[in-house]
């Protein structure tokens, strides 16, 4: 009988301990990168986007733990060790907010074009902090990278029937020039090859007939 009391207690106590682990894990909220290959350490070319001085880059910022019932803001910090770049190459919101009854939000940095990226790439490192109630996951998903430049070099999009069939071969001339008579952003160039390649055509032949009016730039497309 009094092994049988003893066995009692020992599993409440477990339980007891248990429950208490629960409800304390349950209780804190822990926000971490995602860091799949495509997202952890982002690459940005300014000569990809010609027509701008700027571009806002995301990274997806997920929530373990109680959902909020309103927004409310969580803290990064830029780690000097792993950043090159300068103050003035980008704008971080050092509190940025995340959104109530959601388990993802996104992080966002604006890039901004400077003559010394020319020379090549700066990387800007950006770190999950502890405060205003939120704890930073896994180490290796507290940190993301983006390095950035506008070094010259040909948009990995432009292969395949962006030669054959809509803009022929690629020149840093000829995509500005694309970029100014279509007025597109160059962020969805890549989604309407895949998505809606009727309405690249259309651009193409805009952009053909832009070209008709201005024979100085002697450049050339293959669409019809």
């Amino acid at each position: 009988m009094k092994n049988y009391i003893t066995i009692i207690a020992i599993v409440f106590a477990l339980f007891s301990c248990s429950e208490k682990e629960t409800m304390t894990y349950q209780s804190e909220r822990y926000l971490y990168f995602t860091t799949s290959l495509d997202s952890a350490d982002l690459s940005v070319s300014f000569s990809h986007y010609p027509t701008s001085d700027e571009y806002k880059a995301g990274f997806e910022v997920n929530l373990m733990g109680n959902l909020l019932t309103e927004k409310a803001n969580y803290r990064v910090s830029v780690v000097d060790t792993g950043t090159t770049a300068l103050l003035e190459e980008y704008v971080l919101d050092l509190e940025p907010e995340f959104g109530a009854n959601q388990l993802k939000d996104t992080l966002y940095v604006v890039l901004k074009k400077t003559e010394r990226l020319s020379d090549g790439p700066v990387t800007l490192m950006i770190k999950l902090e502890e405060g205003n109630g939120f704890i930073p996951g896994l180490s290796r998903n507290r940190t993301v990278k983006v390095h950035f430049n506008n070094v010259e070099s040909k948009p990995l999009w432009w292969e395949g029937d962006i030669i054959s069939v809509y803009l022929g071969e690629y020149s840093p001339e000829k995509y500005k020039h694309f970029l100014i008579a279509t007025q597109i952003d160059a962020t969805e160039i890549p989604v309407l090859l895949k998505e809606n390649p009727t309405k690249l055509r259309l651009l193409a032949l805009e952009f053909k007939d832009y070209l008709t009016l201005h024979p100085e730039l002697n450049l050339t497309v293959p669409i019809y």
